[in-house]
């Protein structure tokens, strides 16, 4: 009986699917929960995560989170149109060193999930090739919330279904600590997991 008990409770273990991480916005803004395809970059406060090499056939796939603190930020409502029109002059204006951002896509309200924001597309093109990015903003409590996922430019549309179900997964919370000021951030960070 024991042996029949341990293959059974092994059996459902097998069986299980793997339980969704979960990443914390700084100060516990917001969540965002993900699956076992991607691997956090950081747990919290800034960072984002990356897609495993395996769930994203080799391609470099990422959201890197861009957070500013901001008292008046309304959960539930879009970002107001200065803070948005801020945002995208800044990220076109300042690329990586050695590319150029464009617009493919402007910004214009969407809702992913429960969370109401602004979706925007660009194009950062160099050297070393072209990475598309769809650039997601939303109030969560204490801060303005930028998310940036990339994916090879040519494999964009085969990566946009993932990234798009992946900021569906957020979550703001009702309430949380007062913000504190995150430092500037790069448009593209070098990602390295934890």
């Amino acid at each position: 009986m024991r042996v029949v008990a341990l293959i059974a409770g092994l059996l459902g273990l097998i069986a299980s699917p793997a339980g969704a991480e979960q990443f914390v916005g700084p100060n516990g803004s917001f969540t965002l929960d993900f699956g076992p395809e991607w691997q956090v970059i950081q747990a919290q406060n800034r960072g984002g995560v990356i897609c495993k090499d395996e769930a994203c056939g080799g391609d470099r796939v990422f959201c890197i989170l861009l957070p500013r603190a901001d008292e008046g930020a309304t959960p539930g409502q879009a970002l107001p149109d200065t803070v948005v029109k801020k945002f995208a002059e800044g990220v076109v204006r300042m690329p990586p060193p050695g590319m150029k951002s464009e617009f493919v896509a402007p910004f214009t309200p969407r809702t992913l999930g429960a969370v109401p924001g602004s979706w925007g597309e660009i194009v950062t093109r160099g050297d070393k090739g072209a990475t598309h990015f769809g650039l997601f903003l939303f109030a969560a409590p204490g801060f303005d919330v930028a998310f940036s996922c990339g994916a090879p430019d040519g494999r964009w549309a085969a990566h946009r279904g993932k990234i798009e179900t992946l900021l569906a997964t957020a979550k703001v919370s009702a309430a949380a600590t007062p913000p504190s000021a995150p430092g500037a951030h790069p448009a593209e960070p070098e990602a390295q997991p934890r």
